[in-house]
């Protein structure tokens, strides 16, 4: 909290080197999913991460489409690893945002991980699932399936309260000593002997990884054995980071048999040559000879001195000790990989990650994330477990389940970190969880209470779409923190600010933050760095705070640049708009689909004002309407065979899908919105589930195919318009489009400008796709 309060910008570190990369991927223990490794971008935001101290903020810019959900699971899989093989307290890890599409796809990436088969990597307790505890409203509808916890009349109350109890716990300990020993193929283990076991493996398997980068690091030095070496064919001995065994023991039997000719020759050498040897002519003689035997050697030799017997033993020793410390780094290195079933290299550098990328290679961090490092997750998560029922029946036996000091407190949170490692929750509810009981006072009526918070409790505040956090409604909670990863993009949806600029500025007066209610200067300095409740983000301020800045051209901190969501001609317009082309696409172009990713459909309409201040433009519902009246049957036909694929490939049941999975439409205007609704029932189209909003609406999901009604009509020629007022309306839109994103609106208010962005999408449609 007083970094982040601290007016001045934080003082900006050096960016990771390749060495330092390579040395912090073995603090990198964790990984929650297995069936893709992290990108680029995400690995090195990770590392980074794992470079603050107490009290540090890490800002990571976080495109549309670019895995902000898989970096925000590894950093939680990893903290998990790492907590348990100290041993000590789990870390207390809240993830926050004050969006519900954002709390949802949270807590829904926690409890939707996909399991490789295997006892391994199941819960080894009944009844639990998922690595997420939601903590809403106690008015909040959550669904059954969901770990949820409420605070019920001051009284926690759900998962995992309902878990501290002798019924559970004795099932609990059955089922957790019973998949132990078949996990651990021994019997007789008592829940202490279990949590020692796996954390000594946990330790051992950090011990080598730590080796495996060590032996890697010394593996890299053969080229500069190679140079010393002095082979005619260096540059080939080691190419692309892999050395040429074969080639270097045709060198090693090469320097051996020129070594036996020498002494074959000195053998056999007269006895005359060998008296008169210090002779000039005899000398030459000699060396003349000697010379003859190194024609055909595949090293430099131009360090032997003919004249000298001495000289050739120091080449012959230093050579073929060379070539010994080349096969002994080798060597160790292949083994250390096929005892951790690592087939792979490292990358040397950006160059060469993504020219692997490039070639869809698997390498050496992604085999470590999808194997090691996931096993790892699964197993400190199973230490965990036991440790819980370790504290749970402490707890029990000392009659303080339901206790709320501070003491207390605490150690709940530490408990129900245990089972579910990322608490979720919105910058509302989440300070009232983290709190505990204080008594104030004793009166004749009674005692008086108070609800402190856990100051500087939280071992990691993690906040997802922090760019529509307004700053005075997540600030406060970073007061719990000791270190914060805030992750966001000031490119996509603001906040909602319910602090008008003038009540904003009086408030900077009357706190003696400016000395002047006039004082643009100090307003417009304090906005810069994300301070103002009326025009700027909690990610402003986390990227006042960073510590690092990864390109020069963005803001402050860490970004994800790899985009897997939309077709490239989709998001290649967000790219030029927004992002400076910094975003590499990876989906591809849309060579097979049936639909153009992107279309202009011209509307002549006007638009009307509607509930005094919002506008509607009916001839473009109906064109609306009526585009999905003509497309839905084929929009449903294709979209369920890639369904029908996938799930085969998936192995899991079919869904049916409707309208609903496959169409979002969005606008600008709340009247549009009702507008939009009302026609396209009238049209007879369903409506059960289908998203019609603003582009709030979609902040933070996505749809096959996006609509988007830009409404202003024929009559608003000459206006300025609600989404070009800025970035970041139509750069969300778009990216909100899996496959197809169709521009509906009048093309004379849309092409008149092109260097808004509204101008800007009409032309790059126009010259790049289709218009129709």
């Amino acid at each position: 909290m007083e970094k982040l309060a601290d007016r001045s910008n934080t003082q900006l570190k050096s960016l990771l080197t390749t060495n330092h990369f390579e040395d912090t991927s073995a603090t990198h223990l964790g990984q929650m999913a297995h069936t893709y490794p992290l990108s680029i971008s995400q690995r090195k935001s990770l590392y980074h991460f794992q470079t603050l101290q107490k009290g540090e903020v890490l800002a990571v810019n976080g495109p549309p489409g670019t895995g902000k959900t898989t970096l925000l699971q590894s950093i939680v899989a990893n903290e998990v690893v790492q907590s348990a093989v100290k041993g000590h307290d789990p870390a207390v890890i809240v993830a926050c945002s004050t969006n519900n599409q954002a709390v949802t796809n949270i807590i829904d990436s926690f409890f939707s991980v996909t399991q490789k088969p295997g006892l391994l990597y199941e819960r080894w307790l009944p009844n639990l699932k998922g690595f997420g505890l939601y903590l809403p409203a106690q008015s909040k509808i959550v669904s059954g399936d969901i770990p949820h916890l409420k605070r019920v009349e001051g009284r926690l109350s759900g998962a995992h309260t309902d878990k501290e109890n002798y019924n559970y716990l004795d099932i609990a300990e059955q089922t957790y000593i019973e998949k132990s020993q078949r996990y651990l193929q021994q019997e007789g283990l008592t829940v202490s002997n279990i949590t020692k076991q796996l954390q000594a493996t946990l330790q051992q398997k950090q011990k080598e990884l730590q080796e495996g980068i060590k032996l890697w690091q010394q593996y890299k030095t053969i080229p500069v054995l190679l140079q010393k070496l002095g082979a005619t064919t260096t540059s080939s001995l080691f190419s692309g980071q892999k050395l040429d065994e074969k080639t270097l023991d045709q060198i090693e039997t090469n320097i051996k048999d020129i070594e036996r000719k020498l002494s074959d020759y000195l053998d056999q050498e007269s006895f005359w040559i060998k008296l008169f040897s210090f002779l000039r002519f005899v000398k030459e003689k000699r060396a003349i000879r000697l010379k003859q035997l190194f024609r055909d050697c595949l090293v430099n030799y131009d360090t032997v001195n003919f004249y000298k017997i001495s000289s050739f033993h120091h080449f012959f020793d230093e050579k073929l000790q060379v070539i010994q410390q080349i096969k002994k780094l080798s060597q160790a290195w292949k083994n250390w990989k096929q005892n951790n079933n690592i087939t792979s290299n490292p990358p040397i550098d950006d160059e060469g990650f993504k020219m692997a990328e490039h070639k869809k290679e698997t390498y050496f961090y992604d085999e470590l994330e999808m194997g090691l490092k996931h096993d790892l997750f699964y197993l400190a998560i199973h230490y965990w477990e036991g440790r819980w029922i370790m504290a749970t029946k402490d707890l029990i036996l000392e009659d303080r389940v339901y206790k709320n000091g501070e003491r207390d407190a605490r150690k709940r949170w530490q408990r129900f970190a245990m089972l579910s490692p990322c608490f979720v929750s919105t910058f509302f509810m989440a300070p009232k969880f983290f709190s505990y009981s204080k008594l104030v006072r004793n009166t004749e009526t009674g005692s008086v209470w108070d609800t402190p918070p856990l100051l500087d409790y939280i071992d990691l505040l993690i906040v997802d779409e922090a760019g529509q956090v307004s700053p005075e409604v997540g600030a406060a909670t970073f007061a719990l923190a000791k270190k914060a990863l805030v992750v966001g993009d000031t490119l996509q949806i603001e906040p909602v600010w319910n602090v008008p600029a003038k009540v904003d500025h009086a408030n900077l007066h009357r706190y003696k933050v400016i000395t002047n209610v006039d004082d643009q200067k100090s307003i417009a300095d304090l906005q810069s760095k994300g301070f103002l409740s009326s025009a700027c983000s909690i990610m402003q301020l986390a990227q006042k705070t960073t510590p690092y800045q990864l390109y020069p051209e963005m803001e402050r901190g860490m970004m994800l640049t790899e985009h897997r969501r939309c077709f490239d001609e989709i998001i290649e317009y967000c790219n030029r708009l927004a992002y400076h082309g910094l975003l590499e696409p990876k989906k591809g172009s849309a060579k097979n689909s049936p639909f153009a990713p992107m279309q202009f459909h011209a509307v002549s309409g006007i638009s009307v004002i509607r509930g005094g201040s919002s506008r509607a433009n009916t001839e473009e519902a109906t064109a609306i309407a009526q585009w999905i009246l003509t497309n839905q049957q084929q929009l449903l036909n294709h979209y369920q065979d890639i369904e029908n694929s996938t799930a085969a490939k998936e192995k899991r049941s079919q869904k049916t899908l409707r309208l609903a999975d496959i169409v979002g439409i969005i606008t600008p205007f709340t009247g549009q919105k009702h507008e939009l609704a009302l026609t396209l029932r009238r049209a007879g189209i369903n409506l059960s589930g289908l998203t019609i909003g603003t582009v709030h609406a979609l902040q933070g999901a996505e749809r096959p195919v996006v609509l988007f009604s830009s409404t202003y009509g024929t009559n608003d020629l000459g206006k300025s318009y609600f989404y070009d007022r800025g970035v970041n309306m139509l750069n969300v839109a778009v990216s909100r489009a899996k496959d197809v994103f169709i521009l509906f609106g009048c093309k004379e208010i849309l092409s008149q400008n092109a260097t808004t962005p509204s101008g800007q999408l009409y032309r790059y449609i126009e010259n790049k796709i289709s218009v129709t």
